[in-house]
């Protein structure tokens, strides 16, 4: 809502992972799909990770996966006259992510869209999750703060 990077009414499809390191492989994985990139406003970015959060022991706080070197979003983003070319710029961010999942060693949580449990827990580690699942039987046994994402109360 705040990022001015994401102008409103546009198009948007992404998907991420954190990794250990940049191979050469993802390196050329990355390098490649981005030869045939399907539209001029996509792109795809890697931050470093490490420093000062990889001090903190990932049980200490619910940020997860603090030992991943890097992480890589592949964003797809199109006009809304574009809308019938969707599909192919999805298939773009789907297939350079299907070169580098296997690689993955989680997802940052803020960079999930609506891509299901395992992916939710892969974002923040099974100790993790299953710490915050039982928070959330205590403190929130309805579930009704739901429409992040979830964690069902004692998933």
């Amino acid at each position: 809502m705040f990022d001015g990077s994401v102008v409103p009414g546009w198009h948007y499809y992404w998907k991420s992972v954190e990794l250990d390191t940049l191979a050469p492989e993802v390196v050329g994985s990355i390098v490649d799909r981005t030869e045939v990139i399907t539209s001029p406003r996509s792109y795809t970015i890697a931050f470093q990770l490490g420093g000062a959060m990889a001090r903190v022991s990932e049980t200490e706080t619910a940020y997860g996966r603090r030992e991943a070197g890097f992480d890589v979003n592949i964003n797809a983003v199109w006009l809304p006259e574009e809308r019938e070319a969707g599909p192919t710029h999805v298939g773009w961010v789907r297939s350079l992510f299907g070169d580098l999942e296997p690689k993955a060693r989680g997802v940052y949580v803020n960079f999930l869209g609506e891509e299901g449990r395992d992916r939710v827990r892969s974002a923040f580690g099974p100790k993790t999750y299953d710490r915050l699942a039982g928070l959330k039987a205590q403190l929130d046994p309805t579930n009704l703060f739901r429409s992040n994402q979830n964690i069902p109360p004692g998933a």
